[in-house]
């Protein structure tokens, strides 16, 4: 396993989720709607938290594109 570098705001969240669907697109979710991409293997990733939306708890993506998560109690 490698050692990713997330963005400084994700370093107090509760990260929950980790997923790589391909080598170079991956995504981590946590606590709060915390969720963070990357598309280049996690050498920089891009914030996509939704406030308001709960906990990540896991994903499940059937293409590099397409893809859910599991928060808290339901899927979206």
């Amino acid at each position: 396993y490698d050692v990713l570098k997330l963005p400084a705001p994700a370093d107090t969240a509760r990260l929950l989720a980790v997923t790589f669907p391909t080598a170079s697109v991956g995504f981590v979710g946590g606590s709060k709607g915390v969720l963070y991409a990357t598309t280049n293997g996690g050498q920089t990733w891009t914030s996509r938290t939704q406030t308001g939306m709960g906990d990540v708890n896991t994903f499940y993506f059937s293409t590099a594109t397409a893809g859910w998560t599991r928060r808290a109690w339901s899927w979206s």
